[in-house]
């Protein structure tokens, strides 16, 4: 059983990313990963890690790639690839929590990863 923790799911990653990836990875990994937790902070950073769900993790996914209702014009805020590398970060970050037993079971594992879309290309005649 994994004891109570008072750690928050931002300040997980903020120490996923100073402990782990900055020692293993080249600076441009790093920076990219920095980018794309900066956007995951805002609206997963303040759940406590262990009450963090699967259903939390999907509903943020969705949201990257739905428009906004107020803005019809507005396309999908990303691309499919970069909702999936969102998807990949968090749950490779909670892969670590349960590999440091801080986490018993990792929610990310139960989210349904992002759909690939392929890109409309134009190309010159």
């Amino acid at each position: 059983m994994v004891a109570p923790d008072k750690t928050t799911f931002g300040e997980w990653l903020d120490y996923w990313m100073e402990n782990v990836i900055k020692l293993k990875w080249e600076e441009t990994t790093y920076a990219g990963y920095e980018y794309i937790i900066n956007r995951v902070k805002p609206e997963l950073g303040n759940i406590l890690l262990q009450k963090l769900t699967a259903m939390d993790i999907q509903v943020y996914l969705t949201e990257l790639q739905v428009p906004d209702d107020n803005n019809k014009d507005e396309k999908c805020k990303l691309s499919s690839n970069t909702a999936k590398k969102h998807y990949t970060l968090i749950k490779t970050a909670l892969k670590y929590a349960v590999k440091q037993k801080i986490l018993i079971n990792n929610p990310g594992k139960d989210v349904e990863a992002p759909r690939y879309v392929k890109p409309d290309i134009a190309f010159y005649e």
